[in-house]
């Protein structure tokens, strides 16, 4: 045998038992990641994840008419394979023609049991509209929102942007605990009418 044919054969083998290993993780990976229970994760530098994370589900304006009072609602859905509570949100607007302002006093979040039964959820704080960061707004709550519940967190704008268009606004949840991991669910989308529209 060659020595040109000896190094395609060797090629060829190494090819062949590259194919092997991929196909064999293909079959063995699935089954044994099924067997792991579903919990929050531990990441390299020690914070915790969500295994199924919350999701913001949907956001709501109920006057968008430029200057006025309007109610700001943020649904968010904590899924019960979550296993992990969230102790805050916090609602921040993107950079925009305007920033919204809110009147905190007036926050409310309440818990969604099904279309009509609702239940307030008590609030320790609620932190935003000071001279720096004037446009984010977080709600820490009494007791963690557990897995398997669904609030909703109004927050009242002291007035609509007199510029329409769509506002965007993050919506973070921090996971309960030490760690003080957040993570982002998304960015909601807030349409206004333009003033003279």
């Amino acid at each position: 045998m060659s020595k040109t044919t000896s190094k395609i054969d060797l090629k060829f083998l190494k090819k062949g038992l590259f194919g092997v290993g991929i196909l064999m993780l293909g079959i063995l990976l699935p089954n044994t990641l099924s067997n792991i229970p579903a919990s929050a994760i531990e990441l390299y530098d020690k914070s915790i994840s969500w295994k199924k994370a919350p999701r913001l589900v949907k956001a709501t304006v109920n006057h968008n008419e430029p200057k006025v009072r309007a109610a700001y609602q943020f649904t968010i859905e904590v899924p019960l394979e979550a296993h992990k509570s969230i102790r805050s949100v916090k609602i921040a607007q993107k950079p925009n023609n305007e920033e919204i302002n809110f009147d905190l006093d007036r926050t409310r979040v309440f818990e969604s049991n099904s279309s009509t039964d609702t239940s307030e959820v008590s609030i320790v704080s609620v932190i935003g509209n000071k001279p720096v960061n004037s446009n984010e707004v977080q709600v820490v709550f009494a007791s963690p929102l557990k897995p398997g519940s669904t609030v909703t967190i109004e927050l009242i704008a002291k007035q609509n942007p007199l510029y329409g268009g769509v506002y965007l606004f993050d919506v973070i949840a921090f996971i309960e605990g030490k760690n003080n991991f957040s993570l982002n669910l998304g960015s909601a989308r807030l349409h206004f009418n333009e003033a003279g529209d």
